[in-house]
């Protein structure tokens, strides 16, 4: 089991599969990578595949109080960790906790992933 360990102490559970253009699957509130698994083992054929348990999912830790701007800040470290400043992000689709999500990654990849 592959943990990373964030600033503010919280582990979060990932794993990544594979080799070359990196793609990085989100799963959906109250879910966890796992439902990647069979997409994963094929992709990971041709991409270096990261799957991360959001925090409060899977085998990450679970905080009492969670906000959407920590999940965006768990993927930001994960990614810079592995210095990662390229790559594709899909995601399940999610209602408006996605929107929010998708801002606040993408505001981070740009502000953070830029050194």
């Amino acid at each position: 089991m592959d943990l990373f360990t964030r600033k503010d102490g919280t582990s979060i559970h990932y794993s990544t599969l594979g080799e070359g253009y990196p793609i990085v699957l989100i799963h959906t509130v109250l879910d966890n990578y796992s439902v990647f698994n069979k997409l994963a083992a094929e992709l990971a054929k041709s991409f270096q595949v990261v799957l991360i348990d959001l925090r409060g999912h899977g085998y990450s830790d679970k905080p009492r109080h969670i906000e959407i701007k920590d999940f965006s800040d768990d993927i930001v470290e994960l990614l810079k960790y592995y210095t990662l400043k390229k790559l594709h992000l899909y995601a399940m689709k999610w209602v408006e906790s996605l929107v929010r999500i998708f801002q606040y990654v993408i505001l981070n990849l740009h502000h953070h992933l830029c050194w």
